[in-house]
């Protein structure tokens, strides 16, 4: 059983060009049931284990119908990772065996080394157990590339195999954790075109260029399944050079540009070819100790990708900038925390504690010295998290792939097929904006990654991040670099804005009925009237502690209304920039949505991926004469919806006649002349 990569392909090898002049197509596949073989055995007609196979017109690195092992590291490393949390745990339960020793024992050290020796002999013990267990699930588990489809094995007792059409591939990733890093291991998950109701497909512990070819093999063979199916010629294999089967030549029309963004020259025809940001501080770390490369024990090498015919890096102030940012997020979450808690427990103190102002001003340096203390912690863990996070990050466009790679100790690889994007989102929190920079992502749909994850968790982690902290003016030319295929998307003069009325109706709508605090303060001056119209008199005689109930619940609903103040400001000046800036445009082949406001997000939504479009009004909106338009993409469990609030009737009749079909007749009728 091979762990090693078939065809001789040593480090720094390709895969074998294909032949020059392809194949005729393969024959078509009949639609009658087929009998399965059992779990765990060859298909009907595949050699046994490690028998030279017969291979196809292309040189692929997996010969057809062979069983593949993953690597040994499965044996020894996954139960030494799975244990180490558990001995953790079940040590401090040993603390206080320690303590003891050290205060009962005569001779100390002698208990102290019992302890350790039992603690040692006990992880040795099961963790030899569950190494013979993986031992068996190793023997069992294997990878098939079959000649339509891939196949995963395992099982002891219940065995078990999953198969997956090359068709039906449509993104294949992989990860590295810290460890796994070190081995140079990976964990290849590919996705399906079955969404987030289906799990995706783990191929645990092979080797990173294993995993690497894995991936060029899953592409080229969908290729050559694609191809077979429609009849057309079958393509050349990637290692080629040449360009993914479906992918044009790279041409890209004039820059387009979303709402606010500054226009980039680009002929049409030509090639977009912008500088490459220079690397960052933590790149050229990496690059310079080989981090960014590293490749473990046993990672080897690959080169039978296709080429990258686009890359980009994060330079040094989007990288200090996006840490900062998320940083600053912590660091003011940790403040609202803060000031809560110390508001809960003071308020209680000053209430029913016979404390003096002399005492109470004494708690103010403990609480200054802990809010500046939490804030300089949640800063730094913020902004370490999103170093770590998106250091060596690198966004590229290969064949007809986006691929995302980042992560100084954890890597992460994701990549999408183009034709799998479901939309391109231009996100701008309140922060962002003002400093006029932008997140770009991709949404997608995202297969579960285990038996046990939420769907809904699935779908939170479903958008691709292509660029974490990107300036404004630089979006086009990145969507210009990764996905040419859109450079036809609405620009900003096409935006329709909303109608003058749309303005009142956001502050009201804003601010009270979809407001919750609004409903708090409403609650708040209901209790304040029972408390003093109806109890006021009943606590006073009560005696001097229930009359402190009365001036507690006073400043508690003072609090809330000035936190209702504060709120309704920002909301004002929000809705206003939501009126000024919202907007959506229609083209042949896209839709876009731009929600303006304290935080801005452009949306934009390729024709082909729109499951439906529509329009909702409730009797106020249809006395305005105003409607909601939205828009429903496959990127989710029911489908996710981008819509936006009070555009005028005219608009909304004009946003359900673009997705009307045209009918033939009326687009082939003959000319009269």
């Amino acid at each position: 059983m091979n762990e090693q990569l078939p065809q001789n392909l040593a480090p720094g090898n390709a895969v074998p060009p294909a032949p020059a002049v392809p194949p005729a197509p393969a024959a078509p596949v009949p639609s009658a049931p087929v009998a399965q073989p059992p779990a765990g055995a060859p298909a009907p007609g595949a050699p046994a284990y490690g028998a030279p196979v017969a291979q196809p017109g292309p040189a692929f690195a997996f010969p057809t119908g062979q069983h593949n092992k993953v690597h040994h590291s499965y044996i020894w490393l996954s139960p030494l990772l799975g244990l180490g949390a558990a001995v953790i745990i079940g040590s401090l339960s040993s603390i206080e065996s320690i303590v003891q020793g050290f205060m009962y024992a005569g001779e100390v050290g002698f208990s102290l080394l019992l302890i350790l020796l039992f603690v040692i002999l006990g992880f040795a013990v099961l963790y030899a157990i569950v190494v013979g267990i993986t031992a068996l699930a190793y023997k069992h588990l294997s990878f098939v590339f079959d000649e339509t489809e891939f196949s995963l094995y395992s099982g002891i007792l219940t065995k078990r195999r999953v198969h997956v059409p090359y068709a039906r591939v449509q993104s294949v990733n992989h990860k590295q954790s810290i460890v796994q890093r070190v081995a140079g291991v990976c964990t290849v998950e590919i996705d399906t075109a079955g969404g987030a109701s289906n799990k995706a497909i783990k191929v645990p512990y092979v080797k990173l260029n294993v995993g690497e070819a894995i991936r060029a093999d899953l592409f080229m063979r969908k290729a050559y399944s694609l191809a077979a199916e429609a009849g057309q010629p079958l393509p050349q294999a990637y290692a080629t050079g040449q360009v993914a089967p479906g992918m044009a030549p790279q041409a890209f029309a004039p820059g387009q540009v979303a709402p606010g963004m500054a226009p980039q020259t680009v002929a049409p025809g030509q090639a977009y070819a912008p500088a490459m940001a220079t690397p960052n501080l933590l790149d050229e770390a990496a690059l310079g100790v080989g981090v960014d490369n590293f490749r473990g024990l046993y990672g080897g090498n690959f080169a039978g990708l296709e080429p990258i015919s686009f890359e980009r890096r994060l330079d040094n102030k989007e990288l200090l900038l996006a840490s900062a940012s998320n940083g600053g997020m912590s660091a003011v979450a940790g403040v609202g925390i803060t000031v809560a808690l110390m508001t809960a427990i003071l308020a209680p103190l000053t209430t029913f504690l016979p404390i003096g102002t002399k005492e109470i001003l004494m708690f103010l340096p403990i609480i200054i010295i802990s809010i500046i203390g939490l804030i300089v912690f949640t800063l730094l863990m913020g902004m370490l998290t999103t170093a770590l996070s998106y250091g060596s990050f690198s966004v590229r466009r290969r064949g007809s792939r986006v691929e995302v790679e980042r992560g100084i100790l954890q890597r992460d690889f994701s990549g999408i097929d183009v034709n799998r994007i479901q939309s391109v989102v231009i996100r701008q929190s309140f922060i962002r904006k003002l400093m006029g920079y932008c997140e770009v992502s991709l949404g997608r749909i995202r297969a579960g990654s285990g038996e046990e994850q939420s769907t809904q968790a699935n779908l939170n982690a479903g958008a691709l991040v292509v660029h974490p902290f990107l300036k404004l003016d630089q979006v086009d030319g990145l969507l210009n670099g990764l996905l040419p295929e859109y450079a036809d998307r609405p620009i900003s003069t096409q935006f329709k804005g909303l109608p003058a009325v749309a303005l009142r109706r956001g502050f009201l709508r804003r601010c009270l009925w979809h407001n919750a605090l609004f409903w708090v303060v409403l609650c708040c001056i209901v209790t304040q009237i029972i408390f003093n119209v109806f109890f006021g008199q009943i606590l006073a005689a009560a005696g001097a502690e229930a009359a402190r109930v009365l001036p507690l619940v006073n400043m508690t609903c003072v609090f809330i209304y000035l936190c209702f103040v504060v709120q309704a400001a920002l909301i004002i000046v929000g809705t206003i920039w939501w009126k000024r800036g919202s907007g959506f445009a229609m083209t042949e082949k896209y839709l876009a949505l731009c929600n303006d406001g304290l935080g801005t997000e452009t949306v934009y939504l390729p024709r082909q991926k729109i499951q439906d479009v529509y329009t909702r009004t409730n009797p106020f909106q249809r006395s305005a004469g105003v409607t909601t338009i939205g828009a429903l993409t496959a990127a989710g469990v029911q489908g996710t919806t981008s819509f936006l609030w009070d555009v005028s009737e005219e608009d909304g009749a004009a946003w359900l006649d673009w997705l009307k079909p045209r009918t033939q007749a009326t687009a082939q009728a003959p000319e009269r002349g």
